[in-house]
């Protein structure tokens, strides 16, 4: 049986695991200071902000911390990295966890960093009951959402998106788990059966009723003929980008899934994510728990960086890209 937030462990009830379901704004800005204040939290402040989050999670001190921190201290950059390609080469199933800091070097917005999509807007607008509750907040939603949608249309893939997707093409990737909407791993190269999409994805839309589905360009255009809030052409139910808003349910299979590759995989490796987005976040703490290695490459301190046996600060692009050069040169593949 999977482990997962919820207190109970059936699959019907992972459907019931809300996304930020707690004041998302004010958690967001407490998430930033908290990290500002201390680059390094103790195991208990971690415990705490998973507590505060009413998920039945994993106990911190259920999970062995590894004694490698020496690979996090004075190690030569060049060697931290061949250390970790050597990782990848000798893993099993390797799973890649990647979050915001991947599409931003692709040049999309990020909604939780300062200058980002919530300094512009206050997240409780777009709350799911909210975009139930009224036309005028579905209008809102949808200008907030076309804003967003435009950076995303034309967004390529980076140097990590491209490194993970040619890690697929050697044999080295069991899948990648992304908080990402905006589908830069497909254009990557990487396969449907490997990507596993936990907060939905920005590129089609859905209604709610009838759950029939629309390119989201379609959509896009008929906001641009004057419709504010479209419906569907079926049932006339509501339609919404096919993404997971705040308080709205989980997706069941993909958080399922998930879980089950986390709790199976040998090595986690975490790029471009400041771990504090729930239920996503736990992520590294099931595939810790259950023995894997956890690497954790990101631009700024995670709250899970004590736990993890390599830390990279740095870029998620060029680090990925002089990793794969590393993996490539060891496997013989050039």
């Amino acid at each position: 049986m999977l482990s997962s937030p919820c207190k109970s462990y059936e699959p019907r009830d992972i459907q019931n695991c809300k996304f930020e379901a707690r004041n998302p704004g004010e958690a967001s800005r407490r998430d930033r200071l908290e990290t500002s204040k201390n680059s390094k939290p103790e195991q208990g402040n971690i415990l705490q902000k998973l507590g505060n989050l009413n998920f039945g999670l994993i106990s911190i001190f259920d999970i062995r911390i590894s004694d490698l921190h020496k690979l996090n201290r004075g190690y030569p950059m060049d060697d931290k990295l061949k250390q970790l390609a050597h990782s990848i080469v000798i893993a099993k199933r390797v799973v890649v966890f990647s979050g915001a800091g991947l599409s931003t070097e692709s040049g999309i917005p990020d909604f939780r960093s300062p200058g980002g999509v919530w300094d512009r807007y206050d997240p409780e607008d777009f709350a799911f009951q909210n975009f139930l509750a009224s036309e005028a907040s579905r209008e809102k939603y949808w200008q907030m959402a076309t804003e967003f949608y435009k950076p995303i249309k034309t967004a390529q893939p980076n140097q990590a998106h491209l490194a993970v997707a040619e890690l697929e093409r050697l044999g080295k990737l069991d899948c990648v788990i992304t908080q990402n909407i905006d589908g830069l791993h497909f254009k990557a190269g990487n396969s449907e059966e490997r990507v596993i999409q936990l907060h939905g994805t920005a590129i089609f839309v859905s209604c709610l009723s009838c759950k029939k589905r629309y390119d989201r360009d379609e959509i896009q255009e008929r906001i641009l003929r004057g419709q504010k809030a479209p419906r569907c052409d079926d049932c006339g139910g509501l339609l919404k980008p096919a993404t997971v808003s705040f308080g709205q349910s989980m997706p069941e299979r993909e958080t399922q899934e998930a879980y089950h590759r986390s709790s199976t995989c040998d090595l986690f490796i975490v790029v471009g994510s400041s771990l504090v987005v729930q239920p996503a976040a736990s992520m590294p703490l099931v595939a810790k728990r259950n023995g894997a290695r956890l690497v954790i490459i990101n631009r700024d301190p995670t709250p899970y960086d004590d736990m993890a046996d390599v830390v990279v600060h740095g870029q998620a692009g060029s680090t990925m890209a002089s990793i794969l050069e590393y993996v490539r040169k060891e496997l013989g593949a050039g």
